[in-house]
């Protein structure tokens, strides 16, 4: 029953930094039913010692097209989809509808509670 439940469930990520990209990779791994990966920021040098999706030849690319390409080869059974995209109040609501839990791994504290 839980194995069903999770592979219906349509699953947010807010943020696909160093929470983010270690929530995603093991949500991706035990078969979540859909995934959206939401962030509007580039890989950086100084994001590989924590953020585990990300490898030397991913500087410079967007985080949520870079996880996709590496998330997709784990479990291709996963939907998925990324918005590139600065979560504001403006547009929080319209990005999370359709989801069944929204994980915040933003490291903005402000993003946080819009």
């Amino acid at each position: 029953m839980v194995k069903k439940k999770l592979k219906k469930a349509k699953v947010v990520v807010a943020g696909v930094g160093g929470l983010g990209s270690l929530v995603a990779t093991y949500l991706v791994a035990v078969g979540v039913g859909k995934l959206t990966l939401i962030d509007r920021e580039k890989v950086e040098l100084s994001n590989l010692n924590r953020q585990i999706l990300y490898q030397e030849k991913d500087v410079g690319k967007f985080k949520v097209e870079s996880a996709l390409e590496k998330l997709s080869k784990l479990n291709s059974d996963v939907k998925m989809d990324g918005k590139v995209v600065e979560i504001n109040k403006e547009n929080v609501y319209s990005l999370v509808k359709n989801s069944d839990v929204v994980v915040d791994g933003m490291d903005n504290f402000e993003t946080s509670f819009c």
